[in-house]
């Protein structure tokens, strides 16, 4: 699986931006400060 398969339909600058986070380890401390409230749902098998 393509780590940013759900990111193909974005732009491609957008999957440019993900990617770097992505590479530099930073993807996840960004997605928590732009969302800090999670949802309950953690995977697949929460579907």
């Amino acid at each position: 699986m393509h780590p940013l398969q759900y990111l193909t339909g974005y732009p491609t600058q957008i999957q440019q931006q993900a990617q770097a986070l992505l590479d530099q380890g930073r993807l996840g401390d960004y997605l928590l400060q732009r969302y800090p409230d999670k949802h309950e749902i953690q995977g697949e098998a929460g579907c």
